[in-house]
């Protein structure tokens, strides 16, 4: 497990990375659905790996690693584009309490849910849920005009 997740977080840089280089080039929202949909994709592949298979896990960790790494960078560019820098501290610094609060509360949750039901499934497609309708909704923020995209 811990290598898992050593192995997640290495190949978050790829998406840190990734993600970076390609909002420069593509729509932000596009890029940020792509990394959302990796992360999704990666939770579902999770969710159908069985004992036996254990070496599918890394598949896992490539795609749910990358996602999660990707939405890093874009969270305070997705400040700044939608609000501009008037009180980006403030967004910023609630946008990150937000990802603590979840990043305290969801190890828990799924724990609790495991104990409950001795299976992540519900856990799992819970959050791939919640994911999937976070997508479409990228889709409503604003698309700046090609001439606002470097006023602040």
């Amino acid at each position: 497990a811990a290598t898992i997740l050593g192995l997640v977080f290495l190949l978050s840089g790829i998406g840190r990375i990734g993600s970076g280089f390609l909002v420069d080039i593509i729509d932000f929202r596009i890029v940020t659905s792509m990394f959302i949909a990796l992360q999704v994709v990666g939770l579902l592949f999770l969710s159908i790996i069985n004992s036996s298979q254990v070496w599918l896990v890394s598949i896992f960790a490539l795609l749910f690693g990358t996602g999660f790494g990707g939405t890093i960078p874009l969270r305070p560019f997705l400040i700044m584009q939608s609000f501009g820098p008037r009180a980006f501290g403030t967004l910023q610094g609630l946008v990150q309490g937000g990802a603590i609060g979840a990043g305290v509360i969801g190890p828990v949750l799924f724990g609790w849910i495991f104990d409950t039901t001795e299976s992540y499934d519900l856990a799992i497609y819970s959050s791939t849920m919640i994911m999937l309708g976070a997508i479409p909704l990228t889709y409503a923020l604003k698309k700046p005009k090609r001439s606002d995209t470097r006023t602040w």
